[in-house]
C-alpha cells in the first residue's frame, strides 16, 4: 500500500514537471520608441534672414517705395507654443542705412509632425539711423523724418510696433526654413510699412 502511494505521488510529480516545461516562457514586449518631436518647449532659436520693406501710398518717409535688408534674430520658446525673442536688422535705403531692433512675443501651432508650424507674433521697438552720426546720410535721416509740427523735432531714433504672421518647415529639430509678413506701424506720420521676411533657423 504504502509503495503504491510513493508510485502515484512520483507519477503526478513528473507530469507536473512535463506540463511546466512544456508551457512557454512569457516575452516581454518592447513598445516602439516616441516619435522625435520637431517643436518642443525650452528651444533656442537662432535666425539669418534676408528681408524686403514696401511702402503704401505716401508712408514712403522713412524707407521710400521699397528697401532691402537682412538681419539676426535670437527666440526662446518657454512652452511648445508661446515664445520670446529679439531681432535686429538694417535696411539699404536711398541715401543712407535704416536699421531696427525689436522685442517679440510668438504664438506657435505646430501641424502635428508634419514639419509645418503657423505661428503670429506681435514686438516693440525701435527704427534708427545706422550711418555715422557725421556724415551726410544722417541730415537726409533726419530731414525724411522730421516731426511736420515741430521741424527741429528729427531724432534719428523712433519707436515702432508691429504685428504678423508666418510659417516655418523644419526638415528635422535642429533646422528649418521660415517666412513671415509684418505691418510695422512708426511713430512718425507717413512712415509705416509692410515687412516680409525669409530666412533659415536653427533650433537647440
Amino acid at each position: 500500500m504504502k509503495s503504491n502511494l510513493l508510485l502515484l505521488l512520483a507519477t503526478i510529480g513528473g507530469l507536473g514537471s512535463t506540463a511546466m516545461a512544456g508551457t512557454p516562457a512569457p516575452t516581454e514586449i518592447t513598445p516602439p520608441p516616441a516619435p522625435v518631436s520637431l517643436y518642443n518647449a525650452h528651444e533656442l532659436q537662432f535666425d539669418l534672414f534676408g528681408q524686403y520693406g514696401v511702402t503704401s501710398s505716401g508712408n514712403e518717409r522713412l524707407i521710400g517705395d521699397d528697401a532691402f535688408g537682412g538681419g539676426l534674430g535670437v527666440n526662446y520658446f518657454i512652452t511648445r507654443w508661446f515664445g520670446i525673442g529679439g531681432e535686429g536688422s538694417l535696411f539699404d535705403t536711398d541715401g543712407d542705412t535704416v536699421g531696427t531692433a525689436t522685442f517679440n512675443v510668438f504664438l506657435r501651432a505646430p501641424l502635428g509632425e508634419s514639419g509645418f508650424a503657423v505661428y503670429g507674433f506681435t514686438g516693440i521697438g525701435i527704427t534708427f539711423n545706422a550711418d555715422d552720426i557725421d556724415s551726410d546720410d544722417f541730415d537726409d535721416f533726419q530731414d525724411r523724418v522730421e516731426d511736420d509740427d515741430d521741424p527741429k523735432d528729427s531724432d534719428d531714433v523712433l519707436l515702432q510696433g508691429h504685428v504678423g504672421v508666418g510659417i516655418e518647415y523644419r526638415f528635422s529639430p535642429n533646422f528649418g526654413i521660415f517666412t513671415d509678413a509684418r505691418y510695422t506701424f512708426v511713430e512718425r506720420d507717413d512712415s509705416d510699412f509692410t515687412l516680409i521676411r525669409a530666412g533659415v533657423r536653427f533650433a537647440f
